[in-house]
């Protein structure tokens, strides 16, 4: 992945992060489960993502003690 494709899902998870914040605040949050919910499930798929890109997949196969 590279470095503006990283930048892009940073903002897009800074961008849903503060939705989240709007919804969690209001008086009627218990009206907005729904939003909560699905903002909620978008942030952890993207926040994964964006780790998971920083890591180089590991090489499978015997491991040699020597």
């Amino acid at each position: 992945m590279s470095r503006t494709e990283r930048a892009d899902i940073h903002e897009e998870i800074d961008q849903l992060r503060y939705e989240l914040n709007m919804f969690s605040s209001e008086e009627t949050a218990d009206l907005c489960q729904g939003p909560i919910l699905e903002i909620s499930q978008k942030l952890d798929v993207l926040i994964v993502d964006y780790y998971r890109s920083f890591y180089k997949p590991v090489r499978s196969g015997p491991i040699c003690h020597g």
